[in-house]
């Protein structure tokens, strides 16, 4: 596979898992709203960006579903 390198992203598997507890916020606050309303929908949307550049960044379609990245153990 070949290693693709983006311009301020150094570690994007590292920023993404940064980002996990203001997704689980988001998630947290979601479920506050009346399903499928406006605050609900708008709110889905921003995961639902927020997972895609996951994916984009880290290659990985369900980062944020297959639990925290860990560094390969050491020999």
């Amino acid at each position: 596979m070949v290693r693709v390198r983006y311009g301020g992203v150094r570690d994007p598997h590292q920023l993404f898992d940064e980002l996990r507890p203001f997704r689980q916020k988001l998630r947290t606050q979601q479920d506050l709203c009346r399903p499928f309303g406006p605050e609900y929908m708008i709110l889905g949307g921003v995961v639902a960006a927020l997972d895609a550049a996951a994916h984009y960044f880290t290659g990985q379609p369900s980062f944020y579903s297959i639990g925290v990245a860990k560094a390969d153990p050491e020999p």
